[in-house]
């Protein structure tokens, strides 16, 4: 409480002894979850059912203009609790992040924009990325593989070029992963890069937007003293590509991603084998009004080396977003989703998982 009583102290003193404009805002979601989770191992299926009340997350916003060419940006987690209320499903990609998100700073010129902090490359991850944790309710393999490899909010170097008016190209360059390097408690070396290409675009008055996007991040071997619980060094990728269409009030989204880890075993450490994950999302919404149907489709599948976790996963989740104040960022939400993943090899200890939940909530951004 004392940390978030001298975040609020500092802004406020802040900005009200600067002239530059800038914006406050507090951002959260808030859900009722009832739950039905179903493992089958051994032929032998077992129910976990719950009901529970929880906060997705609250998060602090604040943007400022210093002037036409410099503009800065800040937003600090105040609560971050996991997207699945009993712990036992694949989690959105916002549950690992730390309490600060972002705090960067943007000079723009008349060639690119230079963006230097801690920040987030939502393009990383297509169509999927864009989508804001406030509204998550199911994420592929691909981004949840994204976000424990590489991180979802990292401190780094971003330059993007606008050219044709309606075309970005983003070159990007971060620190790896620190749970990826210190895998033994003493990082021994940590020089390597994270690195991406991204490529995002408009056409025929966003009839077609498609974006495109290549991450690398290097990470270096952990090579303490501890007995044979060394790794080596990994080269871990993301490859993307998707694209939005809004048309007659229907705006529609899907990608297509791959995200790779090599094997990093060394020594006597065998947990990090080579994986690949291949995810299709999609997601379809009307805007009528108050009232904004919504559905989503997620399709994975996952391979590891010792075959043994190896899944195919298909998830999808439907409702409707109600939004009863035209000039306000607030809004309910009642959602269904269904996902099920059914492991391929027999060696596997748990054959199927079912996961069914109900959501009631609101959202604000006020």
């Amino acid at each position: 409480m004392k940390k978030v009583i001298a975040l609020s102290s500092l802004l406020a003193l802040s900005t009200t002894a600067s002239a530059f404009d800038y914006k406050i805002s507090l951002e959260g979601r808030g859900d009722f979850v009832n739950g039905n989770y179903k493992t089958t191992a051994a032929g032998v299926t077992s129910t976990e059912k719950y009901s529970t009340f929880s906060n997705n997350l609250v998060r602090l916003n604040m943007m400022g203009t210093i002037n036409d060419n410099l503009t800065y940006r800040l937003r600090y987690r105040l609560v971050s609790s996991a997207a699945n209320p009993s712990g036992t499903a694949n989690g959105a990609r916002e549950v690992n992040a730390q309490s600060l998100d972002y705090l960067y700073a943007d000079h723009k010129n008349e060639y690119f924009t230079l963006r230097f902090g801690k920040q987030n490359w939502v393009d990383a991850l297509a169509r999927e990325g864009y989508v804001s944790g406030t509204d998550v309710f199911i994420a592929s393999q691909a981004n949840a593989d994204y976000n424990s490899a590489i991180g979802v909010y990292r401190w780094g170097l971003t330059g993007t070029y606008k050219f044709a008016e309606t075309n970005n190209l983003i070159l990007a360059l971060s620190n790896p992963n620190s749970t990826m390097t210190d895998t033994t408690g003493v990082e021994e070396k940590n020089n390597s890069l994270a690195m991406a290409a991204m490529y995002n675009g408009s056409f025929m008055d966003k009839m077609f937007q498609p974006t495109f996007g290549y991450t690398l991040a290097k990470q270096d071997p952990d090579t303490d003293a501890a007995a044979g619980a060394t790794t080596k060094k990994a080269d871990f990728t993301l490859m993307s590509a998707g694209f939005r269409s809004e048309v007659s009030g229907f705006t529609v989204d899907a990608d297509y991603k791959i995200m790779e880890k090599e094997n990093r075993n060394s020594g006597t450490t065998t947990t990090f084998v080579k994986t690949e994950a291949k995810s299709i999302y999609g997601s379809v919404a009307y805007s009528a009004g108050d009232f904004t149907p919504i559905a989503y489709y997620i399709n994975d599948k996952f391979d590891s080396e010792t075959n043994s976790a190896d899944f195919k996963r298909n998830a999808f989740a439907f409702g409707t977003y109600y939004k009863p104040f035209a000039d306000v960022n607030f809004r309910y939400h009642a959602m269904f989703t269904n996902d099920v993943k059914k492991f391929e090899h027999t060696t596997a200890t748990t054959t199927k998982i079912t996961d069914r939940r109900v959501y009631f909530g609101f959202k604000a951004d006020i």
